[in-house]
């Protein structure tokens, strides 16, 4: 597993971006989401990579299994 920081999130579309390493941009569902607190922009998470969908169409790369960290949930619940 690798760590980021969710950059954006949409809870009406359901999805939104975390941002690894501070460079790489990454695609998550809330589907992807292994907890029952809500996604939040500056959240920490750790989560798995996976290829895009439909690879060879300029998507990027999907965070699945994704977790809060514990540090980053502070009094969220």
């Amino acid at each position: 597993m690798v760590q980021g920081k969710v950059q954006r999130f949409s809870e009406l579309k359901g999805f939104g971006f975390i941002l690894q390493d501070f460079r790489t941009k990454l695609f998550f569902h809330v589907s992807a989401w292994q907890s029952n607190i809500a996604p939040r922009i500056g959240m920490m998470v750790s989560f798995d990579v996976a290829a895009p969908n439909k690879p060879g169409t300029g998507q990027l790369n999907q965070a699945i299994n994704i977790v809060p960290l514990e540090s980053s949930v502070g009094g969220a619940e």
